[in-house]
């Protein structure tokens, strides 16, 4: 099935690079709102955007500092590896 696709092997993104990313995709929040969010997932071991993404979606801007963590803490709880995909 694999061989219908063009498969690429991409270095993976350094911590700057990971950041500068998610500033450059997420306009919404607060600058530092997503280096908090980055560096977060970052600390996981996840190297995936969708990750910062996906918790950027849930938080508002007028979210507080406690909203933020409990976010994020129920991202990294509740998070599937990739090897729990069907």
């Amino acid at each position: 099935m694999l061989s219908r696709f063009t498969v690429l092997e991409i270095p993976e993104y350094t911590y700057e690079e990971f950041e500068g990313i998610a500033l450059r995709l997420i306009n919404k929040l607060h600058p530092n709102v997503v280096i908090e969010i980055a560096f977060s997932v970052w600390k996981t071991g996840s190297r995936d955007i969708r990750d910062v993404l996906k918790i950027s979606k849930l938080c508002n801007p007028s979210d507080g500092e406690e909203d933020l963590t409990r976010l994020i803490s129920i991202h990294q709880k509740y998070h599937k590896t990739g090897n729990d995909y069907n």
